[in-house]
């Protein structure tokens, strides 16, 4: 597992440029994607879905 070893001024200045990114304004003609970085697969429901109700859309975890 990779881990920051310190918390160092250099670390938060690169982290704070990362967040204005994930802050700016939706540009359609440039997109900001972020993924996750665990490389884990969901391969199974943890949860029963959720019937729709009047005002509430079905929900199901993603498998």
């Amino acid at each position: 597992m990779w881990c920051v070893p310190t918390l160092d001024q250099e670390y938060l200045q690169r982290m704070e440029k990362v967040l204005d990114v994930l802050k700016r304004p939706l540009d359609k003609h440039a997109p900001v994607v972020a993924l996750d970085e665990r490389p884990v697969q969901l391969v199974d429901s943890l949860r029963p879905a959720t019937a729709m109700a009047p005002g509430r859309p079905a929900r199901r975890d993603y498998g």
